[in-house]
């Protein structure tokens, strides 16, 4: 091979590469997914309780066509006019998060549930979850089978709503060797449009997510 094609070779597996290592880097992370949830609808908030209990919590919305694409083994329905809330935990303490993970919630959440996301090692789903309309949603990490171990994460955590999201995100508590807070989007008072209309609004809804920041 000549010195001028060893070099072009060289250059295209350095492009391949870079071009993999997003998906490397969020292999079994709900992140992967972000560019299918609506625009606005994802983030992450990260969660430290000064001691062992620390990581993050990422969030995206997803209408039923796109969840059921992307997740397997969900536990729980997203009907026709309904939204799929989901939440990942990425535990990267010395804690497990052996309790469990609340969201507040408002009446409109009709289901929750949990969802394979890669089924890789480490994706640990929850052994309940429990919804209280107007209270809150809780996924159960007991008894120790359930553990989100140091460097491990869980399933996805889903709720699903006749809602769309929340202008302001609301605290998550996760519990584990103590309590830590972070932010995470929720349904809001807005009821699911109809499909062209929705389109609109949560186009809308990303524009505001994109001027105030």
């Amino acid at each position: 091979m000549s010195t001028k094609s060893s070099k072009l070779f060289a250059a295209m597996a350095v492009a391949v590469l870079v071009a993999l290592l997003p998906t490397i880097s969020q292999a079994g992370s709900l992140s992967s997914f972000f560019g299918s949830a609506y625009p606005g609808t994802t983030g992450t908030g990260v969660y430290n309780n000064g001691g062992g209990l620390s990581g993050s919590v990422e969030y995206a919305v997803f209408t039923k066509n796109s969840y059921d694409s992307l997740f397997t083994g969900s536990s729980v329905t997203v009907n026709p006019g309904e939204l799929a809330y989901v939440y990942q935990i990425l535990n990267s303490g010395s804690d497990f998060v052996s309790q469990n993970a609340q969201l507040g919630i408002n009446t409109s959440a009709v289901g929750i549930g949990s969802a394979t996301i890669d089924g890789g090692a480490g994706e640990v789903s929850p052994s309940a979850a429990t919804l209280n309309p107007g209270i809150n949603a809780v996924w159960e990490f007991t008894p120790a089978a359930n553990n989100i171990p140091s460097g491990g994460r869980s399933s996805a955590l889903v709720v699903t709503s006749t809602n769309l999201p929340n202008s302001t995100a609301v605290q998550i508590i996760l519990n584990g060797g103590g309590t830590a807070f972070t932010m995470a989007i929720v349904p809001g008072d807005i009821p699911v449009p109809e499909p062209t209309s929705l389109v609109l609004l949560l186009g809308g809804v990303a524009f505001l997510a994109r001027w105030r920041r």
